[in-house]
């Protein structure tokens, strides 16, 4: 009899795991269909929301993009030639300054720079506790010149309005031995409606040739990668 209860009592006590569990994913799904419609508007509000709410937050920060800034620095490693220990670093677009902080475990142990127009990114990206310097606004708006030996700008032209204006202002920001290294959604593939550019890799070869014939390229996890040498 009292092995009965015994099982019973862990039957009902599974069962209430299982409801709770049911519960929480389905919260989480709600969150995250409400999170995906907040941020397709593209705007800078809705990211200075996201950056400031932990709970937004929880559904930018997912294990496939942390993933990605991971694979993203071990990249950075590969092509950058010059000395990681005292060499200048810029991201344009910092958001959370995750991939500056996989740089920093990387190495690379100079000045490393986020700048996003987004304040509220400020406070993540000095939450790394690795010593990274923020700024906020925009790269047309800083009075650097040739400062920087790599500068980066990941997931973030297909947002823009004028991309060929950044690129031409992280040319002028950038060592004239230094290197650009961007990353932007594999056009025939990213549906996401937040977007403004679609590049498949053969367009974004030609986006970029435009500029600087230099360059290198890449791919990856639906991801037109490459690195411009000024």
């Amino acid at each position: 009899m009292m092995m009965k209860r015994i099982l019973n009592y862990g039957r009902w006590q599974l069962g209430r795991l299982v409801q709770a569990l049911d519960r929480d994913t389905m919260k989480y799904h709600e969150e995250s269909v409400k999170f995906q419609k907040l941020m397709a508007a593209n705007n800078e509000r809705v990211y200075r929301q996201m950056y400031a709410d932990p709970q937004l937050l929880r559904h930018y920060l997912v294990d496939s993009r942390l993933d990605f800034y991971r694979q993203v620095a071990q990249k950075v490693v590969s092509h950058f030639y010059k000395d990681k220990s005292s060499a200048t670093c810029l991201d344009v677009g910092c958001g959370t300054g995750h991939l500056l902080a996989e740089l920093r475990n990387a190495g690379f142990s100079g000045r490393l720079v986020g700048l996003d127009p987004a304040t509220s990114a400020g406070d993540q990206v000095r939450a790394h506790g690795v010593d990274l310097e923020f700024h906020s606004g925009y790269l047309s708006a800083q009075s650097w010149k040739e400062e920087f030996d790599l500068v980066l700008c990941t997931e973030v032209l297909e947002h823009c309005d004028y991309p060929a204006d950044i690129v031409r202002d992280m040319i002028r920001v950038t060592k004239p031995d230094g290197m650009i290294m961007i990353t932007v959604p594999d056009g025939r593939k990213d549906t996401w409606e937040g977007h403004i550019h679609f590049w498949s890799p053969e367009s974004f070869k030609l986006f970029i040739e435009s500029f600087l014939k230099k360059a290198v390229f890449d791919y990856f996890d639906d991801t037109n990668f490459c690195v411009m040498y000024c």
